[in-house]
């Protein structure tokens, strides 16, 4: 009789632990710090009022009662800043991170191999050096792990036809440069988000040993124009929420870091199911557990409920 009470209490602890792993993804128990949830709170008010999101919300009644709410939820363009607590400002150490992709047209007469050269090395280069909150990486077309985000940057040489050729050696014609520089959305065929066009002239000057350097004026100004004009491409960026995709992976939450940085150990983020059981229902709240892999982290629930993400959803940055 005793070995039988055993063996049906060990069954149970079984069910009870199988239960405890169906829900790992649930709330835990340590309870969540008021500031971070206001400032939750604060974000799906602001995400919920939002003219960008469309709910569809019914409910079922029995004999008088509401026996069920269901509130379906869409949310649209997210290239909409107004919910940023701080404008255009990331969140502190979060970054967008884009791919630069460059590319120089055909070589002109008026510009020698050792110009172009020049010019090819110093204007992606000046490119990954610039600051703000958006980070440019050189494009690697091998590489899996692609931005969502492009910038990419193509240089044109034109000029005059070239003088005689005992003149050539001494004096250099009219030449000048065009720079086209457009931020694509690779997510969508690569439509154009932002783009600028920039057009350098150089007159009629004498040859020197080196006819571009990086203490010439004339570098330097296209130098400052470059600098302005990608800072003004990528605005978009700086002023676009960052959502972020969520997907379920072997029962655990893994949130894609593709085309951001500074997302450690600890960060908290506020998922947004697609769809919700409950219109008054609080977002669940996450942070990041692990990030062991390249492309994504760990995340841990500590507020709210898994039921509403597991076909995947989005984050916000807390």
């Amino acid at each position: 009789m005793n070995t039988r009470r055993i063996s049906v209490a060990i069954a149970a602890l079984s069910v009870a632990l199988a239960a405890v792993g169906s829900r790992s993804q649930e709330l835990t128990g340590t309870p969540v710090d008021p500031a971070l949830q206001r400032a939750a709170d604060d974000l799906q008010g602001c995400l919920e009022s939002a003219p960008s999101s469309t709910r569809l919300e019914s409910t079922t009644t029995m004999a008088g009662a509401v026996v069920d709410a269901t509130r379906v939820t869409h949310w649209g363009a997210s290239r909409d800043g107004r919910c940023n607590r701080d404008r255009c400002a990331a969140p502190d150490g979060l970054r967008r991170v884009v791919d630069l992709a460059f590319e120089a047209g055909e070589p002109h007469a008026s510009w020698s191999a050792d110009d172009r050269a020049r010019l090819e090395d110093l204007i992606p280069a000046s490119l990954l050096r610039a600051p703000g909150t958006t980070q440019l990486r050189r494009s690697d077309a091998r590489s899996p792990l692609s931005t969502p985000e492009t910038l990419r940057v193509r240089l044109d040489y034109h000029g005059r036809s070239s003088l005689q050729r005992h003149l050539d050696a001494w004096v250099r014609t009219p030449r000048g440069l065009t720079l086209t520089l457009s931020l694509v959305d690779t997510r969508r065929g690569g439509a154009v988000v932002a783009e600028r066009v920039i057009t350098v002239e150089q007159g009629l000057g004498i040859r020197g040993r080196a006819a571009i350097t990086t203490g010439d004026a004339w570098y330097t100004q296209l130098s400052t124009t470059i600098g302005s004009a990608s800072q003004e491409v990528l605005k978009p960026l700086a002023c676009e929420t960052p959502w972020l995709d969520v997907v379920m992976e072997q029962g655990k939450f893994r949130l894609s870091t593709r085309g951001t940085s500074g997302l450690d150990s600890g960060r908290a983020v506020l998922l947004i199911p697609p769809v919700e059981s409950s219109a008054t229902a609080r977002w669940p709240i996450a942070k990041i557990r692990s990030t062991s892999r390249v492309d994504s982290v760990e995340l841990e629930l500590i507020s709210g409920s898994a039921t509403g993400c597991e076909a995947g959803c989005k984050a916000l940055v807390l």
